[in-house]
């Protein structure tokens, strides 16, 4: 079981940009930087003009609270949703349940254990997380069958046992198949695959970890609905067969109703009133 008791801060920057003139911005014109702090603009038609570039400041303005009495429990082998608009704070809490931040106050339960006590390598088979974007998982210079027979070494040695080259390749196989993923993609690259395909290598990368908890941050949006519907049915499927429990990120309230067992909404960092505890 998986509790969480929350509360992060982080500090905003503000972006302030310097006016330019604006007869830069006219048709037809090209701007030659040339690492000075003017430049010269090339009209396609008329004289050159000189303009001063325009520069960005930054400049803190104090701290901002993300999230705030956050707390609430992932029961094993159940689907627990977190629904909320963008900048509420889902993805704060999943960076928190992955450890690539820490929170400024409160605590992340592993079945009474802090998650601070795990080693790192203990960590990696607690918590996994597939991203909304497949591509900021998978590596462009690497192939498919390269990317999941890392991932299954990776989980032998935390198992200690022998990484012996033909039970990998049969491990990948397997998956793949599991998956619904022919083996030729296997000899592909990321960029060679279609969006579903992508996320479906995404998801077993995650997977073959066998994690207790898979955090899954908005993995559908970026796929249209009848993509949508086969990743749902594959995430049923590993959940029926392996038992893992998930934390389903989203925005969207029907799809949350439908492939979660129950949900929580998140609002400006703190629990909606009346959501489940």
């Amino acid at each position: 079981m998986v509790r969480i008791l929350l509360a992060a801060g982080m500090a905003a920057l503000a972006l302030a940009a310097a006016p330019a003139r604006a007869d830069a911005f006219r048709c037809g014109t090209r701007l030659v930087t040339d690492g000075d702090s003017t430049a010269k603009v090339v009209a396609l038609c008329g004289e050159p003009t000189e303009v001063r570039r325009s520069s960005i400041l930054r400049r803190p303005v104090g701290r901002r609270t993300v999230l705030a009495g956050v707390s609430f429990t992932i029961v094993p082998g159940g689907t627990l949703g977190l629904l909320g608009a963008s900048g509420s704070g889902k993805t704060t809490i999943a960076r928190l349940l992955c450890r690539l931040d820490t929170p400024d106050s409160g605590e992340i339960l592993i079945d009474g254990r802090p998650a601070a006590a795990f080693t790192r390598r203990e960590y990696a088979r607690q918590v996994q997380m597939v991203f909304q974007n497949p591509h900021a998982s998978l590596n462009p210079r690497l192939s498919v069958r390269y990317l999941l027979a890392e991932r299954a070494r990776q989980c032998a040695r935390l198992d200690g046992r022998r990484v012996d080259r033909p039970a990998i390749a049969a491990e990948v196989e397997r998956a793949c198949e599991s998956a619904g993923l022919s083996t030729n993609v296997l000899t592909a690259y990321p960029h060679q695959l279609s969006g579903g395909q992508r996320q479906r290598v995404a998801i077993l990368m995650a997977v073959m970890l066998r994690p207790r908890l898979l955090i899954l941050d908005e993995p559908l949006s970026a796929l249209d609905v009848s993509l949508q519907a086969q990743m749902l049915n594959l995430l049923n499927d590993l959940q029926r067969t392996a038992g893992f429990t998930y934390l389903f990120i989203t925005h969207d309230r029907d799809l949350a109703g439908y492939f979660c067992d129950r949900t929580v909404h998140l609002v400006e960092g703190r629990l909606a009133d009346g959501a489940p505890i």
